[in-house]
């Protein structure tokens, strides 16, 4: 950004050529145009990237400048309850802790039942987690509620401290019922959790680090250092992914990405159009991660909502050679409905299969390859981080493209400095004046169904 000095002149001239610059929907200096000094200054273009990094930087280049490279800290909060945040991170580590007790080591696939031997697996994680010192530090009035609505149906070998009245049920025993329904229906199982793709050798990702610290977080760390994926680029990638799922008696070996929500999560479509990077770039990360003795071949988020939901996503990133619809079986994913990003059937302009089992009298041998699905993950994923990595390195940080709505603006903790103009978003996108900016397909305008845009 400009300088001005302390002289009322010199910062009223600057006041106007700030203004002035801003009115253009061109990207300025004013409004995230980084000289190379300021970039080396602060080293914005040597930081390790993400998923949720590159998803920050795609929504709005100024909260990820903020956030990331200037490492401005969002206003703390110190509330009475676990926030959401710490149960998140609650309820991820007990699904490893769960995972990790039916292993014999890291990576065996494991089938779930709902005989009392997983009962009892399951409270016991969660009894394990909710003792560590984050957790007991929110011990209050409300705290017992807050577990029952999580403990609350389970049936281990001993008492349930925190059972709830007859017929109630906590997201534990939903999600139990869950896996056991997976394992019923799909092919692919749980295998490693919370794996670690160059995360833990430099710290937490996005979170700041617990007072408590997190030694005790289960990780199974498949790489130390982070992967390269966009050739020439100074950034490398890391993550951490929740779960990896395998189909056993597969050569090469198909996983699948599965990541935890406690809330709302993208979609499909937000993947299409280039605003949601996290499901298909945590599958590149495990297929450098893990070799060629891997296909990485979908990814889904699985809903995670105390007391009532749990269960993978109807609407997977993945092809649909490797969907299961509902009430069907064998294969690796389910999907609920028919919109998902990649449809095969053999006329491309007819309406896609209602089923994908053998009761609709189609075979796969009717249906295209999943070439589409990995041209999208390899090809369409590198041109879209090749353009990200460049703006980055020649200083593109400016505000959102997205609608308010779709960036949360209303909800951001940057908000009150910055200066978004949503009246310009159409113009900035057509005209921004930047050629290596990152404009995602969402904010462009649309030429038609038929559009197969990158």
């Amino acid at each position: 950004m400009a300088n001005a000095s302390g002289e009322p002149t010199e910062r009223l001239r600057a006041g106007v050529a700030c203004a002035a610059g801003r009115r253009s929907p061109r990207t300025t200096a004013y409004d995230g145009d980084l000289s190379p000094e300021t970039i080396a200054q602060f080293g914005a273009a040597s930081t390790p990237l993400s998923p949720s990094r590159v998803d920050r930087y795609v929504t709005c280049g100024f909260k990820f400048y903020a956030r990331t490279v200037l490492d401005f800290e969002e206003p703390e909060a110190a509330p009475l309850e676990l926030d959401a945040l710490e149960s998140g991170r609650l309820v991820h580590n007990v699904f490893a802790r769960f995972i990790r007790s039916l292993q014999s080591e890291p990576g065996e696939p494991v089938a779930v039942g709902t005989d009392q031997s997983y009962h009892t697996a399951m409270y016991e994680a969660g009894i394990a987690e909710i003792e560590r010192p984050y957790v007991q530090a929110h011990d209050t009035a409300f705290h017992d509620g807050w577990l029952q609505r999580l403990f609350a149906g389970l049936d281990p070998a001993g008492t349930n401290e925190y059972d709830g009245p007859a017929g109630y049920e906590g997201l534990l025993v939903r999600a139990l019922r869950s896996l056991t329904d997976e394992t019923s229906r799909f092919t692919a199982r749980p295998a490693y959790v919370e794996a670690d793709v160059g995360v833990e050798a430099d710290g937490p990702v996005d979170e700041p680090v617990a007072t408590t610290g997190r030694d005790d977080d289960p990780v199974t760390l498949l790489t130390e250092e982070p992967v390269d994926l966009v050739p020439d680029a100074p950034f490398r990638f890391r993550g951490k992914v929740d779960r990896v799922d395998v189909v056993p008696d597969t050569s090469p070996t198909q996983i699948t990405a599965i990541d935890y929500k406690t809330g709302s999560h993208p979609n499909v479509t937000d993947i299409r159009e280039g605003t949601s990077f996290q499901l298909p770039l945590y599958l590149r990360l495990l297929e450098e991660a893990l070799g060629p003795g891997f296909d990485p071949i979908g990814a889904a988020y699985y809903t995670l909502k105390l007391p009532t939901e749990a269960g993978v996503s109807a609407s997977p990133f993945t092809s649909r050679l490797h969907t299961a619809h509902y009430r069907s079986s064998g294969q690796p994913l389910r999907r609920n409905g028919v919109s998902s990003l990649f449809d095969y059937h053999r006329d491309p302009a007819a309406e896609p299969f209602a089923e994908l089992d053998s009761g609709n009298g189609e075979e796969e041998t009717d249906l295209d390859t999943d070439e589409r699905f990995y041209d999208f993950l390899h090809e369409t994923l590198d041109d879209r981080l090749t353009t990200i990595t460049n703006a980055m390195t020649e200083g593109v940080y400016h505000p959102t493209l997205l609608e308010a709505d779709d960036a949360k603006c209303d909800y951001c903790a940057y908000a009150d400095v910055c200066d978004v103009r949503h009246h310009q978003r159409v113009d900035r996108a057509d005209d921004h004046g930047l050629e290596t900016a990152y404009v995602p397909d969402a904010v462009r305008p649309s030429t038609g169904a038929g559009d197969d845009r990158r």
